[in-house]
Formats: C-alpha cells, sequence, structure tokens
C-alpha cells in the first residue's frame, strides 16, 4: 500500500512540457577512463536518432556506471522521447555522482514538472537560481522553467490531474507437484467405535492423489489512478481488473479461470494520517464449473511512523459462497493491523535502488451461514510478511504467509474421534525479474521483464486428509505499460 502512496505523491500535479535541451548548454569536455561515451549536444532533433542513441547508450552502462555526463546525457534523451521516469531515474544517477551538475538539474527539475512535483522542482530551481556561474542562456531558460513551475503551483488546487491508466500482460510456463491441491495422505482414515481398534483405513482413489505437471500461466491485468476532488490533500481512486487462466498438461480438472476486480480509496495519500476503504470481487472457475464467488471489504487508518513507514489498524470482512457446497458457505469479521515500509522517496527524490517491506497481522472469526457447516464457526489468524529491492535492472520480490485456523466443534464424527479441525498452514514465493530493454518493449514505450518464481506451501492438520504440500517453479515474461 505505501507503494501506491509513493506513487499518487509524484502524480498527482499538472504536468509541464519538456526541456529537452538544457544540457546543451553546460556541456564540459570529461576524459573517462573506461567509458568511452562523449555527450552531443545540442541533441538530435529526428526522434529516430534520439532512440538510436539511446538504445547505444543502454547497451554500455556497464562501462559506465560511476560517470555522471553519461547518465545526464542519458536522461536529457529520455527526457526529450517522453521517457520521464526513466529520465527521473538516469538524472538521479547524474546527481548523485556530481550533485552539482546544473544541467543536470535542471533537467531533472523539469522532469519533476513532467511527473506533477511542482514543489521538489520549485526548490531545486530555486536553489539553482543561486548560482551565479550560469550562463546568459541558461538563466534565460530558468527563468522560464520557474515561471512554468510557479503556474503549475498555482493550479494544481483548480485543474484535476489527468487519470494514470497501467496495463499488464504475462504469460509463462512451469511445473506444479500439487496441481489438485490433494491431501498428502493416501488413506482415509475413519473413526469407527464399532470396529476393532475403533477405525478403518480405506485408500484414496488415485485422482484424489497428488497430481504433478506442467501448467502455462498467462495473466492480463489494468488498473487506473485519478485523483478525486482537489486541495493541498486530494483523495485517490484505484480501479483494477484481472484475468488469469492455468492451463495443465494432466487434465481439464486442474486447470482455472479467475478474475478479480478491485477498488481501493485513499483519503489523502500525501498527508500523515488517511484512510483507506477497498472492495474486492474475485471468482474462480475450476475444472471446468464455477467454484466460488467472494466479496471482501476493508476500511483501514493509516498514520506515518518515522521517515520510512506507515503504520495501519483497521476491520475486514469476507463472504465466499461455493457453487456445489453451499453448506460450506460463511462469513467473515476479524481485526488487521501492519506496517509498510520504503525507502523510495526521501527528500523530494526517488531512490534508484529502493527497498520496501511489511508485516500485517489479522485475527477474526467465520460465522457459517448454514449451521450444518462441518466444524461451525472458526477462528482464522494470520501473518503475512513481503518484502522486495530494486537493483539496476533487477528486481526481487519474496513473500511469506502463516495462517491458523481453528474449529469451535467436530468437524466430522467419521474423522479423529469427531475432534475439532485444527490447521496450520505456511507458504513463501520468492521471484526475481529482469528488464530486457526498450528495443524489446512495444513502441507504446512498455516495458518487457523476464521473471522467474519458486513457490511452496505446506499445511499441517490433527486430521490427516487436510494435510497438503506443494512446490511449483515457473518462468515468463511480463510487459508493462
Amino acid at each position: 500500500m505505501l507503494g501506491l502512496t509513493i506513487l499518487t505523491s509524484v502524480l498527482f500535479r499538472p504536468c509541464g512540457k519538456l526541456l529537452a535541451a538544457a544540457l546543451a548548454l553546460l556541456a564540459f569536455p570529461h576524459a573517462w577512463a573506461t567509458c568511452d561515451v562523449q555527450p552531443q549536444y545540442p541533441l538530435a532533433k529526428e526522434r529516430s536518432a534520439q532512440r538510436i542513441t539511446l538504445q547505444y547508450l543502454q547497451s554500455v552502462q556497464d562501462q559506465c556506471l560511476r560517470n555522471s555526463h553519461y547518465y545526464a546525457w542519458r536522461g536529457a534523451l529520455e527526457l526529450s522521447l517522453g521517457h520521464n521516469h526513466a529520465a527521473l531515474e538516469s538524472l538521479e544517477r547524474a546527481l548523485l555522482l556530481q550533485p552539482d551538475l546544473p544541467g543536470a538539474q535542471l533537467d531533472y527539475a523539469q522532469a519533476l514538472l513532467t511527473q506533477g512535483d511542482t514543489l521538489a522542482a520549485q526548490e531545486l530551481l530555486l536553489l539553482l537560481a543561486q548560482r551565479h556561474d550560469l550562463p546568459p542562456a541558461v538563466q534565460e531558460l530558468l527563468g522560464q522553467t520557474q515561471a512554468h513551475a510557479q503556474f503549475a503551483a498555482t493550479n494544481a488546487d483548480s485543474s484535476p490531474a489527468p487519470s494514470i491508466t497501467r496495463l499488464q500482460l504475462s504469460s509463462a510456463f512451469g511445473w506444479d507437484s500439487n496441481l489438485n491441491s490433494a491431501p498428502r495422505t493416501d488413506t482415509l482414515q475413519l473413526s469407527i467405535p464399532s470396529l476393532p481398534g475403533g477405525s478403518l483405513a480405506l485408500p484414496l482413489a488415485r485422482s484424489s492423489l497428488p497430481q504433478s505437471g506442467a501448467l502455462w500461466l498467462s495473466q492480463v491485468a489494468v488498473q487506473q489512478l485519478r485523483t478525486v476532488g482537489a486541495g493541498n490533500h486530494p483523495s485517490a481512486l484505484l480501479l483494477s481488473a484481472q484475468l488469469a487462466n492455468r492451463s495443465t498438461n494432466t487434465s481439464a480438472k486442474t486447470s482455472y479461470q479467475q478474475a478479480e476486480l478491485a477498488a481501493h480509496w485513499l483519503q489523502a495519500p500525501q498527508a500523515p494520517a488517511q484512510w483507506l476503504l477497498s472492495a474486492n470481487y474475485r471468482h474462480l472457475h475450476y475444472g471446468g464449473q464455477p467454484w466460488f464467488d467472494e466479496w471482501q471489504l476493508i476500511a483501514q487508518r493509516q498514520y506515518q511512523w518515522h521517515t520510512y513507514c506507515r503504520a495501519s489498524a483497521g476491520l475486514k470482512w469476507e463472504q465466499r459462497s461455493w457453487h456445489s457446497s453451499a453448506e460450506l458457505n460463511g462469513q467473515y469479521q476479524g481485526l488487521l493491523t501492519g506496517l509498510d515500509c520504503s525507502t523510495a522517496a526521501h527528500a523530494g527524490l526517488l531512490n534508484p535502488n529502493p527497498i520496501n517491506w511489511g508485516l500485517q497481522l489479522s485475527r477474526g472469526h467465520d460465522q457459517p451461514s448454514h449451521a450444518a457447516r462441518p466444524g461451525g464457526r472458526y477462528t482464522r489468524t494470520e501473518l503475512r510478511a513481503h518484502a522486495g529491492l530494486v537493483h539496476g535492472p533487477w528486481q526481487f520480490n519474496g513473500s511469506w504467509l502463516y495462517q491458523q485456523q481453528s474449529d469451535s466443534q467436530g468437524y466430522s464424527p467419521l474423522l479423529a474421534q469427531g475432534s475439532p479441525r485444527r490447521t496450520y498452514r505456511h507458504s513463501w514465493e520468492l521471484q526475481a525479474s529482469r528488464a530486457l530493454g526498450t528495443r524489446l518493449a512495444p513502441a507504446t514505450g512498455g516495458q518487457l521483464r523476464w521473471f522467474i518464481s519458486l513457490q511452496h506451501s505446506q499445511q499441517h492438520s490433527n486430521i490427516s486428509v487436510f494435510g497438503t504440500q506443494q512446490h511449483s517453479l515457473h518462468t515468463g515474461l511480463r510487459w508493462v505499460n
């Protein structure tokens, strides 16, 4: 959630026009030991020539990691081509290596304006205005940019910011050890007091045993972020829709399709405290037939905690309706608290290698819709953790879940002598992805990434038939616009 807050903090205000030639007035000769790049100004007017130059710069990045003029030139090209987010990262790297590089500072201020961050742009322009070593032409450009920033800031509260739409497509293939989520045991232990020993072991059908095999995953998702209202702390509305499909080589009964719709309202993402409201609907079509529908509502209060973190607490409500087993339907109500931290932004700058992590704890009760539901009401406790790291073109993510569930009454007189069911589940996922470069991405300016994901889950229970184990590995391509 904090990542969404940071995103909205730089995209709420109106965007300015591009200023691509600022560095042309401030290029100084420089000798590199290993980086043979020689910045050339002014920039070529033809966009095709700019793209060719940018592709060349991307190909020699490894030799120029410590060269400020390389990143300043690359940032100017990206800014001219409209790759504003990439320009921000390149210009930030240039300023990290040489903070007093005025051309990069001026282009960086313009990049901030294109992202709507007029306050940070104005602060940087004020610092530049205090310098006395700038050529007259640069002083003129600086004055024009300052005027533009002041105009943008003045009209920020009266001009609605444009909505932002993001499209994501992914396709992957891999292998799963338990496609049908079957129990680990191969027998069903029945409690029958009238029999010698009080129990009877029956072998499970072959179709009820774990089925491993290859799988193909495909997904399409779209998100739209828009502002609501005006003022110093406008609200944000994030709408999203997602379709996912899994096909397997075992049988159609282990394939599924899933659709999900969600809406998130953030009261004031830039304020030190805010309300967050979320609504979610999910439908699962499993094995060629409707499986269940799930509705979820969450209300949280979020507070700034220290520099990089936000703490939250709230309420959660869920309702799940099973199509073929209506007696399992129920409603869940619970409490949740969490902490989300990120180093993505600090002192008005975007960190090129951000780290984010978070924890969430929830506990509640699921009340059955039918009195005959096996186990009756159950209590569920969950602890979730996630972490992410960006390092150059690489991105690493990890998540972990621990869940404990206890029934209030016996699940079945035929299982474990009628004892209430207790389950303990933990699962984790590790994913690494790498950008493949703009040459492989569509002309729309999207990014193509290769990714690989490793997953594992295990569930223990006092009733053996509810114990499961599963691990999977898949890899593929993801395109994000």
